[in-house]
């Protein structure tokens, strides 16, 4: 028995999609322009655990968090890769 999938259900798909590569992007660049798209009305929802209340946070929010984070991603990874390399130049012998 096979199952047909709805227009719909491929345009969430295809969005979903592009929404990922564009995070990923984001993640190695911190270029987030395409992922400011969304509409004035948009808004992030975060649940924790089913007794709490869920965390609402608008368009405008959402895209300060996420500059945030991937400033602060940046710069972890900034402060992990030297030390690695720099570990990998001595196990080498460079």
């Amino acid at each position: 028995m096979s199952q047909s999938i709805t227009e719909d259900e491929l345009t969430f798909t295809r969005f979903h999609d592009e929404y990922i590569k564009a995070w990923e992007l984001a993640m190695d660049t911190g270029e987030t322009s395409a992922l400011q798209a969304m509409s004035s009305g948009y808004y992030v929802t975060f649940f924790s655990n089913e007794r709490e209340k869920p965390v609402f946070f608008t368009r405008e929010e959402a895209i300060e968090g996420m500059n945030k984070s991937l400033k602060k991603n940046n710069k972890s990874l900034q402060n992990y890769l030297p030390s690695k390399t720099g570990r990998f130049k001595v196990a080498d012998g460079c």
